[in-house]
């Protein structure tokens, strides 16, 4: 809601009025006022006529919205003859009504409803030529698409507000912290992912050292389970037998050990013998077999040679 100024008693408008009536009244007043300014007798015909000056409310209206009204320097505009008081802008369509150039000040917030502030120079706007054969165009500047504030209007930038759809305004400052708290949940936001990727990475970690531990410590109780079972076994053997005894054990086995030694050099030793012996039957046999192949090649001669006789 605009809460900049307050209203008169005798001025105040209808208790449930929405933003539209309200906007719609105020043109038709401004309008009305600008009519009957330019409809005086005391101005000549041929020069051009002054805007009407602004009041505290109109000024502290626009104060409060940050509209202050630059001048759109070499600026072309058209005013057809017979009709100085209305006012037709180049890019407008043909089904639009005449909108006197008081009234347009006040459609241009309605055009671009979400742009922050829009900023003219309320005294040297819309200049009237002399002929009535003049072409007015109006060129819109660039800072009338977006947000414009000037050096000199910082404590003005700080209070400056935002017309919404629903008629409620809404402060810059507040927009901006709403922006920056915005900005900051992002960059958290951000944080926070990288956080989780660390943790999963940690996670993963985690895990594999968790089963590699797991192991190992399976792997020490086996150990720990084998040893303490040779620890009772030795000790059960310790128990059993005294050291008499086990002396007595190892010199029985000590005489096992030499007469199995002594076994196994005669079995040697016989195996030794039979080996002798085969070698020279082998020996005897190679010799026999020489005698035999020689004795064989004679009996062949003289078989021949009897062949040949007969």
């Amino acid at each position: 809601m605009i809460t900049g100024f307050s209203k008169s008693p005798g001025q105040r408008g209808p208790q449930h009025e929405s933003y539209e009536e309200k906007y719609e009244r105020r043109c038709e007043k401004h309008e009305s006022l600008l009519r009957r300014n330019n409809r005086t007798t005391c101005r000549l015909t041929g020069k051009e006529a002054k805007e009407p000056a602004q009041n505290p409310r109109q000024k502290e209206f626009f104060r409060r919205r940050n509209l202050t009204i630059e001048e759109l320097g070499r600026t072309k505009m058209m005013l057809p003859p017979g009709k100085r008081g209305t006012l037709f802008p180049v890019n407008c369509s043909d089904n639009l009504e005449e909108i006197p150039p008081q009234t347009y000040l006040n459609y241009l917030p309605n055009i671009q409803p979400h742009t922050k502030s829009i900023q003219h120079n309320f005294s040297n706007i819309f200049p009237l030529s002399k002929s009535s054969q003049a072409i007015l165009v109006m060129d819109v500047p660039k800072n009338c698409k977006g947000t414009q504030t000037t050096k000199e209007l910082t404590s003005e930038k700080k209070n400056s507000c935002q017309q919404t759809d629903c008629g409620t305004a809404v402060l810059d400052k507040e927009i901006i912290q709403l922006s920056n708290y915005l900005n900051e949940a992002l960059h958290r936001e951000l944080v926070l992912k990288q956080k989780m990727v660390i943790l999963q990475e940690l996670l993963a970690m985690l895990l594999e050292a968790a089963e590699k531990s797991w192991k190992g410590q399976f792997n020490e109780d086996k150990l720990k389970c084998r040893l303490s079972m040779l620890e009772n076994q030795l000790q059960i053997c310790t128990q059993n037998y005294s050291k008499r005894g086990l002396k007595r054990i190892l010199l029985e086995m000590e005489d096992q050990k030499q007469n199995y030694e002594q076994k196994v050099k005669e079995s040697l030793q016989k195996l030794l013998e039979e080996k002798t012996q085969a070698q020279n039957q082998f020996q005897n046999a190679q010799r026999a077999l020489t005698v035999a192949a020689d004795d064989c090649s004679l009996w062949k001669d003289q078989l021949d040679n009897l062949k040949k006789d007969w």
